[in-house]
């Protein structure tokens, strides 16, 4: 578990996508988490090697009031890891 104490109105999670099951669960502010998938659905499952596509926003929570946010990144559930990029 990652956990990251930061002030403003919005975050952006930034990842890379692969060509299998990967994902990664953010949660803001003890909301529940949100297992964000991290797959480059246009190709076929090739189960294991390098991303596909380049590093993108995944995921963002915006409109946030301008405070100090606690942003915690966790392993999904039934996963064996969390992938950390960037966070903007």
């Amino acid at each position: 578990m990652l956990r990251w104490d930061y002030i403003g109105v919005a975050v952006h999670f930034m990842s890379p996508l692969w060509p299998y099951r990967v994902s990664t669960a953010v949660s803001v502010d003890g909301g529940p988490a949100i297992v964000v998938s991290l797959v480059d659905s246009s190709r076929p499952d090739a189960r294991t090697g390098p991303e596909t596509v380049n590093s993108s926003i995944v995921w963002s929570a915006v409109g946030l009031e301008n405070r100090e946010h606690t942003l915690v990144v966790s392993v999904a559930v039934g996963e064996p890891f969390a992938i950390v990029d960037a966070f903007l």
